[in-house]
């Protein structure tokens, strides 16, 4: 079990992480990369949070991110929308986030250079609708 001090810690943690890729993400807003990287940290920081039983600044502040991402990308790069689906579904909105990752499978298409993120990407489908109780 974890003790409030070491779910503290860990937050004051994530917070100076969070801190130093924001300053870089500001340097150069239209890097896509390090918005995902950004929305990854907030959305680790907020299950801490509700772990201690805050509300979720940091996961409101992921699906911006995470929006933006798939804003600066024109919504064609599936990394991208991959990122967006987490931030759908740790915020609580299992129907977006199960729409989103089918439009990342879409993006992400066929080709044996994205193989490796597909299979993530359906197995990620397959237990965000096992988990929301929705199999269409």
């Amino acid at each position: 079990a974890e003790s409030q001090g070491d779910l503290a810690g860990a937050l004051k943690n994530y917070t100076r992480v969070i801190g130093l890729v924001d300053s870089v993400a500001r340097m150069d807003p239209g890097n896509v990369v390090w918005r995902g990287h950004l929305a990854e940290m907030l959305m680790r920081a907020s299950a801490i949070e509700a772990r201690q039983g805050k509300g979720s600044e940091a996961g409101r502040l992921a699906l911006a991110h995470a929006r933006r991402a798939v804003e600066l990308t024109g919504g064609g790069d599936a990394s991208a929308l991959d990122a967006l689906a987490d931030a759908y579904w740790h915020n609580g909105n299992g129907s977006a986030a199960i729409d989103t990752v089918r439009r990342a499978l879409a993006v992400a298409g066929k080709g044996s250079d994205n193989s490796k993120l597909r299979r993530r990407l359906e197995a990620k489908l397959e237990r965000f609708q096992t988990e929301a109780g929705r199999n269409d």
